[in-house]
């Protein structure tokens, strides 16, 4: 399976946040970026879904008592 590859702008926006705050993310060790030989930073695609499943939700949806 051939990886699919984000820029910075791209994934930063499936993640909903700046792309300082992804450089910083990724300084943080919570999501690489990869520079393939003389191209732009990119995201791995696989990567950014990993993080989004591992979210938490802070404000759980209360339950119907039926």
């Amino acid at each position: 399976m051939k990886d699919e590859w984000l820029n910075v702008s791209e994934a930063a926006k499936h993640l909903g946040i700046s792309r300082s705050t992804l450089y910083r993310w990724s300084k943080e060790g919570k999501i690489p970026i990869y520079k393939i030989a003389g191209s732009l930073p990119r995201v791995k695609l696989a990567d950014v879904q990993s993080l989004l499943n591992e979210a938490q939700l802070l404000y759980p949806t209360p339950e119907d008592d039926d």
